[in-house]
């Protein structure tokens, strides 16, 4: 595995709950209000390098309360990452580019609101037992199109 890396956003992130508030006020606002997001991530994220490799995310959460619910706090992470697609950090966001992810909670002694991402960068060949590993379980997975699940 390559040196782990770690990036702090120190912004509160919008929650699940008020992203679809303004999904509902307005559907132009909202696509508004993301690019607006995004942008005020992307100031934090400008210097992280390109990933070749798949990664795993380590989300730390910080909150200055406890006004706001776990999932409505971990939906932030779509903003980002979908900011670190749109820098050209990472090529995609889907199963092949991103191996998983944690999220962590906490409250902040000083009372603001932030992220800290720790990312690990998988090896080329770390990756490909991966794969190997991922595709030989594959088989054990029922999934509704199978016979077995009916």
């Amino acid at each position: 595995m390559i040196e782990p890396r770690t990036y702090i956003i120190n912004m509160k992130l919008p929650s699940l709950n008020q992203y679809i508030y303004k999904c509902r006020a307005n559907k132009y606002g909202s696509a508004r209000y993301k690019k607006e997001i995004q942008n005020n991530i992307a100031i934090f994220l400008n210097r992280m390098p390109i990933y070749e490799n798949p990664i795993y995310i380590d989300f730390l959460l910080i909150e200055q309360n406890k006004r706001r619910d776990f999932d409505n706090i971990c939906f932030s992470k779509k903003f980002i990452l979908d900011t670190m697609v749109q820098l050209g950090k990472i090529q995609n966001d889907s199963w092949g580019y991103i191996l998983g992810f944690s999220d962590r909670f906490c409250l902040s002694k000083e009372k603001v609101s932030k992220v800290i991402l720790t990312i690990f960068e998988k090896r080329k060949e770390e990756t490909n037992e991966y794969y190997r590993f991922k595709n030989n379980h594959r088989k054990a997975i029922i999934t509704p199109g199978d016979k077995k699940f009916n």
